[in-house]
């Protein structure tokens, strides 16, 4: 958690655990465009709209939001402090390219099977639906890939373990309605186990 503090005239800020303080944290964000793609993430998680996130983060303009989202512009340090209190999140998953999100941070309500995935998974993968649905249901690891054809309905990826220990990466779209489009499913890559067992 972020606060500020008027005693003093000062302002108190607890620190990236990476050592560095909001200000450059802020001058970090090279990448405006990732920064927006998280930014856009967080919020469609949320099931939020741009407007009532710009009412939450107190900006006058739902425009300032879409500029920030879409890479035009970055955060002031005010607004990064809002952000990471709004989706108590740390600027260290805010800045870090991984797009790498905690356990259990998005609702899935529901999952979406197409006949010709399931089929693909079992022949190429040698993946079940159920073990999908156990990996889902076992808090996983969710990282933020693209922004989808359709407005807030984006591909992310799901890491997590079956109930028999099978190490998973599952590709899916995040619909409006909160449940989740299977893509694809398969064996976890090297790189990504080590990312689920980050904490």
């Amino acid at each position: 958690m972020v606060t500020l503090s008027d005693h003093n005239f000062t302002i108190i800020i607890i620190v990236c655990q990476i050592g560095f303080d909001i200000s450059s944290s802020v001058a970090r964000i090279n990448h405006v465009n990732r920064f927006g793609e998280k930014l856009h993430a967080l919020r469609t998680q949320r099931g939020m709209t741009v407007r009532e996130l710009a009412a939450a983060l107190e900006v006058k303009s739902h425009s300032h939001v879409v500029q920030i989202e879409s890479g035009k512009r970055k955060p002031s340090v005010d607004l990064l402090i809002k952000i990471i209190n709004l989706f108590d999140v740390s600027c260290d998953q805010l800045l870090n390219d991984d797009l790498c999100y905690r356990r259990g941070c998005m609702k899935i309500e529901g999952i979406i099977w197409l006949r010709d995935i399931v089929d693909k998974l079992a022949a190429k993968h040698q993946v079940e639906p159920y073990e999908v649905e156990e990996v889902f249901d076992r808090r996983p690891k969710f990282r933020f890939v693209e922004k989808g054809e359709r407005t807030d309905e984006d591909v992310y990826l799901a890491l997590g373990r079956s109930e028999a220990g099978r190490y998973l990466t599952v590709l899916f779209i995040y619909k409006k309605t909160r449940e989740a489009l299977i893509l694809s499913a398969r064996e976890m890559a090297r790189k990504e186990r080590r990312q689920y067992g980050s904490k």
